[in-house]
């Protein structure tokens, strides 16, 4: 008889992700939380979130996709909604034939997956990506809405387990966050006071040391510095830098 697959949890120990004694922290706090095994390890700071994700796409036998290098058709986008993206924290990748394949972060998401369908009429298939690459992903290629920057506030907060800073408390009574001031398509369209508040608040949320603001030909290109190395956040329209 075949061997017995070995769980996830065990999988990652076997794999050196985690400790064994690591591992029975991660099911107690799972426990208490009703979070899923990974959340527990990220959060808890165990194993780098990029680490967990690429060794769970091993597990289930599915691609890692790395969205900060991945050029995305946008005409794929429009397959799919920017709500249900949002909500489920689903990327669309690209479509071949009938088949669109998404990145997102819990491949066992069935309910997710059936709302694809349903909408796309598409067969689906899987890549794994990160939850924070996913979330850039939808801002990059939908636009940023006052809602998603609310919520970068939020999880800024809640990652620090404490209230939210003074100066962030500021921060959204200056820009004043209201659900009804919204940039939707290219960033490029909306106001640049939203512009720079987006750039600000991604900054925040992917821990940058550095904002490099790169004035080309045609366009402004936008870079962070995140543990030593350059990822590209936004391109933006020659005129925003004019």
């Amino acid at each position: 008889m075949p061997a017995e697959k070995k769980s996830l949890g065990d999988f990652l120990v076997a794999q050196g992700v985690i400790t064994r004694e690591q591992l029975h922290k991660v099911i107690e706090e799972q426990k208490r939380t009703g979070e899923r095994l990974e959340q527990v390890i990220v959060r808890l700071q165990f194993a780098p979130e990029e680490i967990v994700f690429q060794n769970i796409a091993d597990y289930f036998s599915l691609p890692f996709i790395d969205l900060n290098t991945y050029q995305i058709d946008e005409k794929v986008i429009k397959i799919i909604p920017e709500e249900m993206a949002r909500r489920h924290n689903l990327m669309p990748l690209f479509k071949i034939g009938n088949t669109l394949t998404v990145a997102m972060t819990n491949p066992l998401d069935i309910y997710a997956l059936d709302e694809v369908r349903a909408k796309t009429n598409c067969d689906v298939e899987i890549a794994l990506s990160t939850k924070e690459k996913i979330k850039r992903a939808i801002d990059q290629y939908y636009g940023i809405t006052a809602a998603s920057l609310e919520s970068t506030l939020e999880e800024f907060a809640q990652s620090r387990e404490t209230e939210t800073p003074p100066q962030l408390i500021e921060y959204r009574k200056t820009y004043d966050l209201a659900p009804k001031e919204i940039i939707s398509g290219p960033m490029e369209e909306a106001p640049a006071s939203r512009i720079f508040d987006a750039i600000m608040l991604q900054a925040i949320r992917d821990r940058a040391s550095d904002i490099h603001l790169e004035p080309e030909e045609k366009m402004l290109r936008v870079r962070f510095r995140i543990d030593g190395l350059l990822y590209e956040f936004s391109t933006l329209a020659k005129q925003i830098h004019a």
